[in-house]
């Protein structure tokens, strides 16, 4: 069903992507000395397609708020797009927590369009990632990262279950998850933050 929105709640969809970027590249920074090269290629590429899933989505819903057209595929893409973009980055993350190059371990994904199939992937991609943001917060003794990410933690689940139970279509109801949405992202643009902050004490060559 199409969704009920304001040019407002549009443009404000935007918002989460520009909170991302922000917070990737801190994770980049802090990780520099344990990345190689082509797992920052990687990393890279996967939050690429974590932005365009965003930006499309957020113009699927400018799109209606100006002309009332649905136009169904930009919101359809999301899914593949940040699932397969977020379990990139959790499968780097990872390899960072148990020492090892993502590179030898990276396996293709096949990539359709499928909500039932890219959501679950899109949650344990984004739940994975901030748990090996929590154990390497722990590793570097980042306290204020290690907190903030357990906030984010139980928002994404939070955000999980409203995707996965609710169809919200009204105006009041895409700006309340929205607003949920964006909240998370700026509690792990923080965590982000203050885990380069904490790893630039400790190795002043990755500032």
């Amino acid at each position: 069903m199409q969704p009920d929105v304001s040019l407002g709640v549009a443009l404000y969809d935007y918002a989460p992507n520009i909170v991302f970027v922000f917070g990737i590249y801190w994770i980049i920074k802090s990780l520099k000395s344990e990345l190689s090269k082509s797992s920052t290629y990687l990393i890279v590429f996967a939050s690429a397609l974590v932005i365009i899933a965003g930006i499309l989505k957020a113009t699927w819903k400018l799109i209606i708020a100006l002309s009332g057209s649905d136009v169904r595929i930009l919101s359809d893409i999301m899914f593949p797009l940040m699932g397969t973009g977020f379990f990139l980055i959790f499968i780097v993350l990872l390899m960072v927590v148990i020492r090892k190059n993502p590179e030898k371990s990276f396996k293709p994904l096949a990539i359709a369009s499928s909500k039932k199939i890219f959501l679950p992937l899109m949650i344990i991609g984004g739940m994975g990632t901030t748990i090996c943001l929590l154990i390497i917060s722990w590793r570097k003794k980042a306290r204020a990262a290690f907190v903030l990410f357990i906030i984010e933690l139980i928002m994404t689940l939070m955000l999980g279950y409203v995707g996965g139970k609710f169809e919200v279509v009204t105006n009041f109801g895409v700006f309340l998850e929205q607003t949920l949405n964006l909240s998370s992202r700026i509690v792990w643009m923080l965590g982000c933050f203050y885990l380069y902050k904490k790893s630039s004490e400790l190795n002043p060559l990755i500032k």
